[in-house]
């Protein structure tokens, strides 16, 4: 009986010491096949200033962008159906994507030569002009032709809470192919779209907007 069960004991074991060999073995297999994590930037290119500043005496300040809640982490989200969104844990934003908006409005907004300086947020200078912007929307929308889509309503306003501005802008770009690539460089190509039309309305309140300094 004592003989049995020592056959027995030895056969558990071997088939346990078998198990684990399998599993080591395909360890080294399986960290080959793990996707290799990459982070990506929406960069525009540099303007360049067109003559004097518009609003040579104000300053505007840039708020923290306040993105969706669906679309506020650093992972791509892709849209693959009328309801669905996938995360790409594996290609994500190299910052949070509220702060690589932010970041590249300001810069291009200053870059125009709008105002005096534009600034971010907070800061020691004082502005009597806030730029406020919600990101409704950013996903690449992958259900049929590929397309980066962005979506932001912004506000103008003096610090005293006066509106001079307020409208919700939308881009859909297409793209040339579903990869992680050509989706940032599509929310480039739609970022700069959205703020050339920020721009032409600036201008176009340009009376209201000067006024602001007067006082």
């Amino acid at each position: 009986m004592q003989r049995i069960f020592l056959n027995l004991s030895r056969l558990r074991m071997g088939a346990l010491i078998s198990i684990m060999c399998v599993v080591v073995g395909c360890l080294p297999e399986l960290e080959r096949a793990a996707p290799e994590k990459r982070s990506y930037a929406i960069e525009l290119e540099r303007q360049t200033r067109e003559g004097p500043a518009l609003f040579a005496d104000l300053n505007l300040e840039v708020q923290r962008f306040q993105v969706e809640r669906r679309f506020s982490d650093r992972p791509l989200v892709y849209r693959t159906g009328e309801v669905e969104y996938e995360a790409d844990f594996y290609n994500e934003f190299l910052v949070a994507p509220g702060s690589n908006l932010e970041g590249e409005a300001r810069r291009w907004l200053d870059d125009r030569g709008l105002f005096r300086a534009v600034l971010g947020s907070p800061s020691r200078l004082r502005a009597r002009l806030l730029l406020e912007t919600a990101v409704e929307a950013l996903y690449g929308d992958f259900r049929d032709s590929p397309a980066a889509v962005l979506e932001m309503h912004v506000f103008l306003l003096t610090r005293n809470g006066e509106v001079l501005l307020d409208r919700r802008y939308a881009r859909r770009v297409p793209l040339e192919s579903r990869s992680p690539e050509a989706l940032v460089r599509g929310y480039g190509r739609a970022l700069e779209a959205v703020l050339g039309e920020l721009e032409q309305d600036i201008r176009s309140r340009r009376e209201a907007i000067a006024a602001t300094g007067e006082s």
